[in-house]
């Protein structure tokens, strides 16, 4: 994983938008200061990095392989039952190696 903190990624696009590599190309810094601040409203709280079903502890993969290869439930006290795929996510999610 990528060592770099979401605040550093934005001010080194800020850095690339400011001239370094596109210095006069109005797409590019259009392009680089929307993803700016997207990173900025991660360091700011407003969004968040979500787990999706597939890597968190709560999942259970459906034993059946003929049923669905993606489906399984939610095993989350808080969130528990419902059909999930892998790609789904919630705001209970917790990744597998989290430490809480």
């Amino acid at each position: 994983m990528n060592e770099m903190t979401a605040g550093e990624a934005a001010d080194e696009l800020e850095e690339l938008k400011n001239g370094h590599i596109v210095e006069n190309d109005p797409f590019y810094n259009k392009l680089i200061g929307y993803a700016a601040s997207i990173l900025r409203r991660v360091v700011s709280g407003e969004l968040a990095e979500v787990v999706h079903c597939g890597e968190c502890k709560y999942f259970l993969l459906h034993p059946s392989r003929e049923f669905t290869a993606e489906g399984g439930m939610c095993t989350n006290y808080l969130h528990v039952g419902g059909v999930k795929v892998k790609s789904d996510f919630c705001s209970y999610g917790e990744g597998k190696d989290d430490k809480k």
